[in-house]
């Protein structure tokens, strides 16, 4: 057996099951939280085993997984009952390019929403038939200060028919009307901010900002901003994810998912906030639920997040891509010092 060391970018828990794909090559797995044990489903079918960061977001329906692409070819759904993967072109044969992060499911259509794509997906869940909403891009375009940033990361606040998406590289939130297929861009302020995640608070919203050194903002339930929160006690600029609220408290999450020990974190606690490192745990979070998880070195979702597979079982991943010992070899040394 070897030691797996490797971030997982996306993961959904249900059923005592937690679904993961790890960053750095192409395996879909499952831990059974009740007897602690790892599986290995099964690798995307038209993608390289060491595609890196190949999906984004994994969504649940119906004992079906859908794996939202950032570098794959295609959105991938995995059958759970069948051990079946479909592959369903969402860039209409490549000509339309780039990441997808953020995506939800409402009634019988899945929405993916592009990262680095100019583009929202609408994928119908009854026959898997595609659609394209990319009005929004010139819309939002006088607003965009970073052209290098991503439109928007995960997070996103789904109430009825409608849901809230704040962008990375403007101060606007977009607001998706599913019943009406209306987008409607709303415009924050005119500062160079961005934001990272979004959360309902009080009677209105907060939103994250897209790095350590800029402020938290609260905006009513008409995306109006009222107030800001200063972060203190970090000289450094830092990614910022998103933010969850556990109890009476509030995390902004640093860049990483579940990812080793050298991960940041900004926990706000009450009006106190101060950045932490802790050498002696995982650090994950949840959208779902408004959960925050932190992660000891033993356990994760109540188990071990390290994976520990066959060698035999990674061999065979490599019996259609011409394995042989020596480069089974160099994984194996890479991939332990992951």
């Amino acid at each position: 057996m070897i030691e797996v060391k490797s971030y997982v970018n996306c993961a959904i828990e249900f059923e005592n099951k937690v679904y993961f794909f790890p960053v750095d090559f192409n395996s879909l797995y499952v831990i059974d939280v009740e007897n602690n044990e790892t599986t290995f489903l099964g690798k995307l079918p038209e993608e390289n085993y060491f595609g890196s960061r190949l999906i984004e977001n994994i969504l649940y329906d119906k004992q079906r997984l859908y794996l939202i692409p950032f570098n794959a070819k295609k959105l991938y759904i995995y059958e759970i009952n069948t051990g079946n993967f479909i592959g369903v072109d969402i860039r209409d044969g490549g000509t339309y390019k780039g990441a997808f992060g953020p995506a939800v499911i409402y009634k019988e259509n899945l929405y993916c929403f592009g990262c680095t794509a100019k583009m929202i997906v609408r994928v119908s869940l009854v026959d898997n038939s595609v659609s394209y909403i990319n009005k929004w891009v010139k819309e939002i375009e006088p607003y965009v200060f970073n052209k290098r940033d991503a439109f928007f990361r995960r997070q996103g606040v789904l109430k009825e028919n409608r849901y809230w998406l704040p962008f990375c590289n403007a101060n606007a939130v977009l607001e998706c009307d599913f019943t009406k297929q209306s987008f409607e861009i709303y415009i924050i302020d005119s500062s160079k901010n961005g934001y990272s995640g979004i959360i309902e608070y009080e009677d209105g919203y907060m939103l994250s900002p897209r790095f350590t050194s800029m402020n938290i903002t609260i905006c009513n339930k008409m995306m109006q901003k009222i107030n800001t929160i200063s972060i203190r006690g970090t000289n450094t600029e830092n990614y910022v994810t998103g933010i969850v609220k556990e109890k009476n408290n509030l995390f902004l999450m640093g860049d990483g998912g579940l990812a080793n020990c050298d991960i940041q974190f900004i926990n706000i606690k009450n009006d106190e906030i101060y950045l932490s490192n802790d050498d002696e745990c995982y650090i994950s979070y949840s959208i779902k639920d408004n959960r925050i998880n932190i992660v000891g070195k033993n356990k994760a979702y109540g188990v071990n997040p390290r994976l520990f597979i066959d060698e035999n079982l990674l061999k065979n991943h490599f019996k259609e891509d011409n394995y042989n010992e020596d480069i089974f070899l160099n994984i194996k040394h890479m991939i332990e010092i992951l």
